[in-house]
């Protein structure tokens, strides 16, 4: 990657907005930020960019950038983007100017002369198999990928001749009793507080429970659709940690209860939005995070942010009943529930959300429940979900391609500092550490943890993937390269290590029990097979032979509904590459060595790489070189400090294969159509 010196910049208009908008002359004088006329009248001095690129010049040039000679550096104002400027001030102020798609075909967005990846680490490209496998000397890897696809889809629906469940006849089912047995309801409800309740504290314990176990409860399911909705997808989510321990649609008694809330989804959409609608399309939303209905996720999640909206929730004055604080405080807590399950779906799957940040300014009620040893995990959930927002905001959003290479660092280091203070404010025995082993012992704990601390690593992981990107090739960031790498390798440690610690069962979300595991294992997958003679490649060999053991074992539980045990050849592939590469005495096969490869004929390391905390630990230094320094971690034994190389060209850039290749030929492989099921046809037949 070329020095950001030669990159192409944004042209700034030599007239700023002010003047633009009065139609007088803008003069800039040499060596001021503001021109004559805006600092006459004490405004702000804005220049927006035009739709023409500059190239940035070497500092011999002779020529003048708003009356300054390129020889001197410009102030930093007419080199950056404006504060607050979105790529929307472009689009509207230059209509002609080119829009930013989504990009979907490599989920990779493209800056000036490159291209930039997002935070999708299971994402295979054309020209990254192209690559890897130029460099491992074989096919393998595009034959391991190619079987792998011939079990889904391009939709992520398993190929079987029929679907999993008949086809649902909504206007029968939603026309018929679910029976539930009364001794059953009443521990799926009492199940559901106690285990769900807790993550997503968003109902009113005591009015649902008045309601769902009063004696006219046949007569209130009836008359009240949106009710009904809620009080069996409650039932849907209890009966998973009572006695639904099936993944299959067809044979779950979770799935029975849910299919008749799908049925109610209509009459609770096309009427007017209420607390109750919206109770029920959350607890729908919150069912749909399993892998019987990953397909509905997204968009019930984003339908109940919707009506949230709608309602005003996301403002202090929530509700239509006056002086009711028991009320608001309900509805308040739907909408922060809401925010958290949005946020989520909106970074695993690089959307924008519905509740844009600016415009939430409801209080946070109280969560009791959600209280664990004195630790408000609602409150951190919270707070990581604001930071996975700000992340999307200013590092992957259509506006951040504006920025340049240092900017994008810069905006890297901003959310990094805010995960710092977020960790530094969960007690020290439950913080995040890559390789520790996990400190909680009760179940229920331990589950709220695993989903804390994987949120936190899958952010970390793309901050660091993408900081890798921008950075390689710019003056002076070899040592922050260098950290990043490091960094990369132990975060994607941390969550394999994490895998002994999930339980599979049809409750865990599938991003927890597949996506955030594989992306690990696929930037493993990358080290190894890039720095075959690293003295870490043993240890990441080892957790690449336990990932694909848990994957291997998450579809024996499953009973072959999440067809994984394949990703097994990752770790046969590299084990194979690396003792070749070392009976052959180089670092590659297939392709010439990558800069910063790992050296020669290295001794293997003493079992895996365990850590351990101090008493007195200090705040993590992220930009350093002592290696494996970051989080205060002290590692046992001697930790070479080789530098990693790390396959930036299979990122996109503009040198790599995806310049070379058909744009046909990039679609890809997108491993998380794996953890997806096939759910029933609906029939909207008369009777």
């Amino acid at each position: 990657m070329a020095d950001d010196s030669i990159m192409l910049l944004p042209r700034l208009s030599k007239t700023c907005n002010q003047c633009k908008e009065r139609k007088v002359r803008c003069i800039v004088p040499s060596g001021a930020t503001s021109c004559q006329s805006c600092a006459k009248r004490q405004v702000q001095c804005q220049f927006m960019h035009t739709r023409r690129l500059m190239r940035r010049l070497d500092s011999a040039a002779s020529s003048v950038h708003h009356g300054q000679a390129a020889s001197s550096p410009s102030p930093p104002s007419l080199h950056v983007a404006p504060e607050g400027e979105l790529y929307i001030d472009r689009l509207l102020e230059d209509p002609e100017i080119g829009g930013v798609g989504n990009v979907t075909e490599d989920c990779i967005f493209k800056i000036y002369n490159r291209r930039l990846a997002t935070f999708n680490l299971a994402f295979f490209s054309e020209s990254r198999m192209r690559i890897l496998s130029q460099r491992l000397g074989h096919s393998k890897l595009r034959e391991l990928i190619e079987r792998i696809a011939s079990t889904t889809t391009p939709s992520g629906k398993s190929n079987t001749a029929e679907p999993p469940l008949p086809p649902v006849d909504v206007r029968e089912v939603s026309r018929l009793p679910c029976r539930v047995d009364e001794v059953m309801a009443a521990s799926c409800i009492r199940e559901y507080f106690t285990h769900v309740h807790p993550l997503f504290p968003f109902l009113d314990r005591s009015e649902f429970e008045r309601r769902a176990l009063a004696p006219g409860l046949a007569d209130t399911l009836a008359s009240d659709p949106a009710f009904s909705a809620l009080y069996h997808t409650v039932l849907a989510l209890g009966c998973q940690y009572s006695v639904g321990r099936c993944f299959d649609p067809a044979k779950s008694e979770a799935w029975r209860l849910f299919r008749h809330t799908l049925a109610l989804l209509p009459e609770i959409l096309f009427v007017g939005e209420t607390l109750v609608n919206l109770q029920a399309v959350t607890a729908m939303a919150i069912f749909a995070l399993n892998v019987a209905c990953i397909q509905l996720g997204e968009t019930l999640t984003l339908e109940a942010a919707r009506m949230a909206k709608g309602l005003g929730y996301h403002r202090a004055t929530a509700g239509s009943k006056p002086a009711n604080a028991e009320f608001d405080q309900t509805c308040y807590r739907t909408l922060w529930v809401i925010y958290l399950l949005e946020r989520q779906v909106c970074f695993l799957i690089g959307r924008s959300p519905t509740l844009a940040d600016y415009d939430i300014g409801c209080p946070i009620p109280a969560t009791p429940e959600a209280h664990f040893d004195g630790f408000n995990f609602f409150l951190a959930s919270l707070r990581l979900s604001r930071l996975c927002s700000k992340g999307f905001e200013t590092i992957f959003s259509a506006s951040a391609r504006m920025k340049t290479a240092r900017e994008y660092m810069a905006a890297i280091d901003v959310v990094q500092d805010g995960l710092d203070r977020w960790r530094e404010s969960i007690p020290q025995r439950l913080r995040p550490y890559p390789g520790v082993a996990f400190p909680i012992g009760n179940s229920d704990a331990t589950f709220l943890m695993l989903r804390l601390h994987y949120t936190y690593h899958a952010l970390v992981l793309s901050l660091c993937r993408m900081d890798i990107h921008v950075g390689t090739g710019v003056a002076g960031a070899g040592a922050r390269m260098d950290a990043s790498k490091k960094r990369l390798m132990l975060e994607a440690r941390a969550v394999i290590q994490l895998t002994t610690h999930i339980v599979i069962r049809p409750y865990t979300p599938m991003w927890v029990l597949g996506t955030v595991p594989l992306s690990a294992m696929l930037v493993l997958f990358d080290l190894v097979v890039h720095n075959p003679n690293h003295p870490e490649t043993e240890t990441n060999l080892t957790l690449l032979d336990m990932v694909t053991g848990y994957f291997s074992r998450l579809e024996y539980v499953t009973e072959g509904v999440v067809p994984v045990s394949m990703l097994s050849g990752f770790a046969h592939i590299a084990l194979q590459y690396v003792r070749e590469c070392r009976e052959a005495g180089t670092s590659t096969l297939g392709a010439a060595p990558d800069a910063g490869t790992g050296g020669q004929g290295v001794e293997r390391p003493s079992g895996l790489l365990l850590t351990t905390t101090t008493h007195n630990e200090t705040a993590p230094d992220y930009n350093g070189l002592t290696p494996l320094s970051m989080f205060g971690q002290q590692p046992v034994g001697e930790v070479p400090s080789e530098s990693l190389a790390y396959p930036i060209s299979m990122l996109g850039g503009m040198g790599s294969m995806e310049a070379m290749v058909p744009d046909d030929f990039l679609d890809g492989f997108d491993f998380t159509s794996m953890f997806d099921t096939s759910l029933p046809d609906f029939s909207t037949m008369s009777p």
